[in-house]
């Protein structure tokens, strides 16, 4: 594609007005729309390269994309569904359909999702990445790690990013202990990362891990002297609640 999103949808929408069953150019523009926020064009498109060509499965799950965006987290299953009805290997639909099972809880469908693509692919990132994730959502700490590490190895410049996303996804969920174990493993492979550090401390300050807060703090003060002060200032304020008598 070109380097301006929209010269290239001008490009694709000269295709289509010539050849409008262009599954190529249509499954282009919807992408580039959905990256450009114009969701009902996105849409528009895919439903009109599905009709043209509905054994395709890589469209559907450019649908469940469109979808999404929308909010409609049911309609983007059932499009995913039939996207690997239609190809058993599309990674990519398999990885997204893990990331929707698990925001429902399901993790057992999402775990299921995400071995059919490792079974094929067992260095790909996403999939590990996400398995990861769900892994630590129910506990299984050790299996999670193993994921962890392995793309550490394939992967040693994602490392930090990837402790950062996996552990704001815990704290999201309330998962403080878990997401400060995290952190903490973390700090161990990037230990001037200040972004880990301060995720590290707020972490701590949430599970109640004062000390482990403090030496964050401490650690921090030389990296991020701003975000050191912040830490410090919540962490006292907290302590000064938890002296103040209760009415």
């Amino acid at each position: 594609a070109m380097d301006n999103p929209n010269q290239a949808l001008e490009a694709y929408s000269r295709v289509i007005e010539l050849d409008p069953a262009n599954i190529a150019a249509l499954s282009e523009r919807c992408q580039l729309r959905i990256q450009l926020k114009q969701v009902q064009g996105a849409l528009d498109d895919i439903e009109t390269a599905i009709a043209a060509s509905p054994e395709i499965g890589q469209l559907y799950y450019l649908r469940a994309r469109c979808l999404l965006e929308v909010g409609d987290q049911q309609g983007a299953l059932e499009s995913l569904t039939l996207a690997l009805q239609r190809d058993q290997h599309l990674f990519d639909a398999w990885v997204l359909s893990s990331q929707l099972w698990r925001s429902r809880g399901d993790y057992a469908q999402a775990i299921y999702a995400l071995k059919q693509v490792l079974a094929e692919a067992p260095d790909d990132v996403a999939a590990l990445s996400a398995m990861a994730e769900t892994q630590l959502a129910i506990g299984r700490v050790s299996a999670a790690k193993q994921h962890i590490a392995r793309i550490l190895h394939l992967h040693p410049e994602k490392g930090e990013e990837l402790y950062l996303t996996l552990g704001t996804s815990l704290e999201r969920r309330n998962l403080f202990n878990q997401a400060l174990d995290l952190y903490e493993d973390g700090l161990l492979y990037f230990p001037n990362s200040s972004e880990l550090r301060f995720r590290c401390g707020v972490a701590a300050l949430k599970s109640g891990a004062f000390h482990i807060c403090n030496r964050q703090i401490e650690e921090l003060s030389a990296l991020d002297p701003i975000r050191a002060t912040t830490l410090r200032d919540v962490l006292a304020a907290m302590l000064q609640a938890m002296r103040q008598p209760r009415p």
